[in-house]
């Protein structure tokens, strides 16, 4: 829940700094109580969206959920690509990063998928919650 709450908190800091109330979505599923994820794993995700979104000031831009379930939690994110090219490109070392962290701290319990595409970028972060 303190994640979560970092997470928001965020999230709600970066809507006041678009001026678009509408920018990002945050929702959040199930039953958190008792589920548990070590610290700072999911802001990395949120603050490349923020980072990389398209910069209108009109509609959603942003879409982050969380689900937590009995056998996982599953996080998802999404940010509208620039119309314009970036100098900076995604996949840097940032996710490399990342890709390591998962893998020690959740070895052969999580599934990170990262869709690149003209349109957005979407991550796909699922943890079991319980040893395979």
């Amino acid at each position: 829940s303190r994640e979560l709450s970092y997470l928001e908190k965020y999230i709600a800091l970066q809507k006041i700094r678009t001026s678009n109330p509408d920018f990002a979505r945050f929702r959040v599923e199930g039953a958190v109580g008792e589920a548990t994820i070590a610290p700072m794993v999911l802001i990395p995700f949120v603050e490349n969206a923020f980072k990389h979104a398209d910069a209108r000031k009109q509609g959603n831009v942003i879409d982050v959920s969380v689900e937590v379930s009995p056998e996982a939690i599953l996080f998802e994110c999404a940010n509208k690509r620039r119309l314009q090219p970036s100098t900076t490109e995604y996949g840097g070392l940032g996710n490399e990063l990342i890709k390591r962290r998962l893998s020690l701290l959740y070895p052969n319990r999580h599934q990170l998928e990262i869709v690149n595409s003209e349109e957005d970028y979407r991550v796909r972060l699922r943890i079991s919650r319980h040893e395979a």
